[in-house]
């Protein structure tokens, strides 16, 4: 009995570290799973963090491309319109995504962007808003027009107006060459503005205004010819 009783107290002795050490190891496992749950659900938002950030909103539409590759070397360029009231950094990001995008596609050693204001419908500047050149070395050369930030009020057709300088050129076409003069118009002479022309640089732009001249007292005759600038007219109404 004795013999059966130092048995058992070994047994219990035994079996109680066995207990302890299995639920301890139990217990890490528990973490270790939990931490590797962690990780992975770390390593998931990161992915789709990164996926978010790679996502581009391009807020560019292309004109036109054109092949100016070489024998030596192979370049494009690509012609496109961005809107207005970009900030410069938005700006930059659009020109740059349109420059990789293009070297991408066309497996070219040089991508060339030009960037014309949404307005400039005639891009006959080299740009109006701005210019990305992405060479093989994978660096980019961004420039931005100044006339891009630049604003000025449109007067709308019909707005009645006047003029506010003395010998003003009134043409007949929007050239504005010397032997296209109609006549020349006095500071407060009475206009209808009929149709409005906006011409760029790349440092600023100039508004040309198609318009009815009213008739003085003493004239009959009735005008309409082009006027350069809206700086030379105070608005009646509209």
């Amino acid at each position: 009995m004795k013999t059966l009783k130092m048995c058992f107290i070994i047994i219990l002795s035994l079996a109680i570290p066995l207990s302890l050490w299995y639920y301890q190891n139990l217990d890490g496992e528990n973490q270790y799973e939990q931490l590797k749950k962690q990780k992975n659900k770390i390593i998931t938002q990161i992915s789709k963090t990164k996926e978010k950030k790679e996502i581009f909103n391009a807020k560019y539409s292309i004109i036109f491309e054109e092949n100016l590759s070489t024998a030596i070397t192979s370049r494009f360029a690509q012609y496109i319109y961005v809107p207005l009231y970009l900030s410069q950094e938005e700006l930059k990001q659009n020109l740059l995504h349109a420059a990789q995008t293009l070297k991408r596609e066309k497996h070219v050693d040089t991508a060339i962007i030009f960037a014309y204001r949404e307005d400039d419908r005639l891009h006959e500047s080299g740009y109006t808003a701005g210019r990305c050149i992405y060479t093989p070395n994978l660096t980019a050369t961004i420039d931005i027009a100044e006339v891009y930030s630049k604003t000025r009020k449109i007067y709308p057709a019909a707005t009645e107006a006047i003029i506010n300088k003395d010998n003003i050129n009134l043409y007949s076409r929007k050239h504005f060459e010397p032997e296209d003069v109609i006549t020349k118009l006095k500071k407060g002479t009475e206009i209808m503005i009929i149709e409005h022309y906006r011409s760029f640089t790349t440092s600023d732009f100039i508004d040309i205004y198609k318009v009815l001249v009213w008739p003085h007292s003493n004239k009959k005759r009735q005008y309409i010819g082009w006027i350069m600038d809206n700086n030379v007219i105070d608005v009646i109404k509209k």
